[in-house]
């Protein structure tokens, strides 16, 4: 199993098989994490509940497998070893985004999501992203994505190419759909590059 830490030092970096984009997640086993509560705000949460159906609809669809599904609070130390963990909600609405989200690449509270240097208020932008899960770097975490070919016109796997980078921030437009504001690769230590 790849490890995307340099051993002994704990830096995270990219290494083959763990290297990102957000659709290599979806190429080893998986297990969809849902939310166990109200999030900060009830467009997100529609949002990453589309999302989430969307993902297992089209994983049925396309790959012809019934995907794994669990609770945040019956997620184990066994589930985090094995596989990628596919997490859906924010840090008020899903327990183990909340236990990790002081190590992800982005500050996140319930007035949005932050970096070095922007900030997206929470009202009307959510990130989505691929990880180096912080309680096993051997496996990532996804938040609030499917894999991102999901709404192809048609079912050739000539369309089943990724389609988004590392990390996205979505915006809510007032018609409800969404659109990125910003996109991109973290750097090869996982660092957000500005």
């Amino acid at each position: 199993m790849p490890l995307s830490h340099s051993p002994g030092t704990g830096d995270l970096r990219k290494v083959p098989g763990l290297q990102g984009p957000i659709d290599d997640a979806f190429m080893d086993r998986f297990i969809i994490v849902t939310p166990s509560s109200a999030g900060f705000r009830a467009a997100s949460d529609q949002f990453f509940s589309a999302t989430m159906e969307r993902l297992k609809t089209e994983w049925k669809y396309q790959f012809r497998g019934e995907p794994i599904v669990k609770r945040d609070h019956e997620v184990t130390a066994e589930d985090a070893r094995s596989s990628h963990l596919v997490l859906f909600g924010d840090p008020k609405s899903n327990i183990y985004i909340q236990r990790i989200v002081q190590k992800l690449p982005f500050r996140w509270n319930e007035s949005g999501i932050h970096t070095r240097t922007a900030s997206f208020p929470g009202d009307r932008y959510c990130p989505q992203f691929i990880y180096p899960n912080p309680e096993n770097p051997g496996k990532y975490v996804v938040i609030n994505s499917s894999f991102t070919f999901d709404q192809t016109i048609s079912s050739s796997n000539a369309d089943q190419t990724p389609k988004l980078p590392d990390y996205v921030i979505r915006r809510f437009e007032p018609d409800g759909s969404t659109t990125i504001s910003k996109a991109g690769f973290f750097d090869e230590s996982w660092k957000l590059s500005e």
